[in-house]
C-alpha cells in the first residue's frame, strides 16, 4: 500500500492546496506492508491424465497442500496435514 500525505486546512480538516502547507516538512511517500499475515494453507491441484482417450473417463487430480500461490507471491508447498483443517478435494472427477 503507498502511504502518501496530503495538506489539510486546520479549521474544516479537508484537503487544501499543498502550497498553503509547509512543504519542508511534508513526510516522503512510502510503500507500507498493510497486511504482513501470510495466508492459511489449502488444498490446489493439478489436473492430471483422463483414464480413456475417448469416452467416458476418469480425471485425476493430484492434490498438495500450499501457502501462497497468489499473483506475486511465491507457491510454498507444505505437509499434508497442514491443510487438515480445509476441504479437501475429491480426487478424481468424471
Amino acid at each position: 500500500m503507498l502511504l502518501s500525505y496530503v495538506c489539510l486546512a486546520f479549521d474544516t480538516k479537508e484537503e487544501t492546496e499543498e502550497r498553503l502547507c509547509n512543504l519542508t516538512q511534508k513526510p516522503a511517500s512510502r510503500l507500507e506492508i498493510c497486511n504482513p499475515e501470510p495466508c492459511p494453507p489449502r488444498w490446489f491441484y493439478k489436473q492430471g491424465a483422463c483414464s480413456v482417450t475417448c469416452g467416458e473417463g476418469v480425471m485425476r487430480k493430484i492434490l498438495y497442500c500450499a501457502r501462497g500461490a497468489e499473483e506475486e507471491e511465491e507457491e510454498e508447498i507444505l505437509p499434508d496435514a497442514a491443510c487438515e483443517d480445509s476441504l479437501r478435494p475429491q480426487e478424481q472427477e468424471t
